[in-house]
């Protein structure tokens, strides 16, 4: 079990990697003759010259697994449609499939309060709701600190880098960049980013045995303007050492952008009980308060 963890924390890692790039076209047909083809670096100079602002936009994700560990088997699907308004108010749909441990869907509501926000989710036929600043401020975490990168620093051409056999596609104005994730360069660049704060070279043994064996396959694509569209990511089927993995996807996709209708917060949302004061005890006893 260990292991597939691991290798799910390898793949959102390089979908954190990727997802600047743009998205998926899951279309085979062949380039149009009129279309121009391009390299993976003019892909990559697509979407930096691409200076729409985007305030609103509708998206979806989807990801699934089917594998076994040691004779455990592991079936699980997770979908989420969800929008976002100009506002930053967002709302979304999440259906969670464990397969024979059941199924369940949440309706959840985000609201924008200033720098903070407010969570309101709908299990079961009840509301509850959690304002995330308390819930991060008990840990420990300010939001009110602007931690997020300059994008305009990141060199995108960089994630090139960790992709072999890169191929651009076009077809009916989407350019769609496929190639395989280097699994070894990948790990490479996570244990330089870690250092010292993380023992990485205990992992080291085991990347180096599913290095030659997994292939992660990426596709990200874009309009003719350089704007995202999808993302797709799986993994071949392959087994090694009692892990057993038969299907994993990954997809995200946005659309509808800057067209998004305001997003109300329902009054019986609004009105929810806040599950605040039981967070505290159950980090506590989940170790998740520890310092």
């Amino acid at each position: 079990m260990r292991k597939i963890k691991y290798l799910l924390a390898v793949a959102v890692m390089s979908t954190s990697l990727l997802f600047g790039c743009g998205s998926n076209d899951s279309s085979n047909n062949d380039n149009k003759k009129n279309d121009k083809a391009l390299t993976a670096d003019e892909f990559i100079e697509k979407v930096e010259n691409n200076d729409s602002e985007i305030k609103s936009a509708d998206f979806k994700m989807s990801s699934s697994i089917d594998a076994s560990a040691d004779g455990t088997a592991v079936k699980a699907s997770l979908t989420v449609n969800g929008s976002v308004d100009s506002n930053k108010n967002a709302k979304f749909d999440i259906n969670i499939d464990a397969g024979d441990n059941g199924q369940q869907e949440l309706t959840c509501y985000l609201a924008a309060d200033g720098d903070n926000y407010v969570l309101y989710m709908q299990m079961m036929g009840q509301w509850c709701k959690l304002d995330l600043q308390q819930l991060t401020a008990a840990y420990g975490v300010d939001l009110s600190k602007d931690t997020a990168a300059d994008n305009t620093s990141v060199d995108l051409k960089k994630v090139l880098e960790y992709l072999n056999g890169t191929e651009v596609k076009v077809s009916d104005d989407t350019y769609t960049l496929s190639g395989t994730i280097d699994f070894k360069k990948v790990f490479d660049a996570v244990a330089a980013v870690a250092g010292n704060n993380a023992n990485m070279s205990a992992y080291e043994e085991q990347v180096n045995a599913l290095a030659d064996k997994v292939k992660i396959n990426v596709k990200v694509s874009i309009d003719k303007d350089g704007q995202f569209k999808s993302f797709d990511m799986s993994v071949d089927k392959f087994e090694e050492d009692g892990l057993a993995v038969n299907e994993l996807k990954l997809s995200i996709s946005g659309s509808n952008y800057n067209n998004v209708a305001d997003i109300t917060i329902p009054d019986e949302a609004a009105n929810a009980t806040d599950i605040f004061p039981t967070f505290p005890m159950l980090g506590s006893v989940g170790g998740l308060g520890e310092k």
